[in-house]
């Protein structure tokens, strides 16, 4: 598995360029064109699948830490 950091700075940069790519699109097409809600549900799932990630590597670091504390 990637490391989790670099998997978040990874998603970052994906959410960012997406980010870009709506504000572009929404100067050129308009706010209700279909390439722009397109790239909006786009960016809502990359957005959502950070969550996620963000979520797991935190529970995880949750269980490590209590795990460590039984050692003491």
């Amino acid at each position: 598995m990637d490391n989790p950091l670099s998997l978040k700075a990874s998603m970052i940069k994906q959410i960012m360029e997406k980010k870009n790519d709506l504000a572009s699109l929404v100067c050129t097409n308009g706010l209700s064109s279909k390439a722009v809600l397109r790239c909006s549900r786009e960016l809502d799932q990359l957005i959502y699948q950070f969550q996620l990630v963000d979520h797991v590597i935190q529970t995880n670091n949750n269980l490590q830490y209590l795990g460590s504390e039984e050692n003491y």
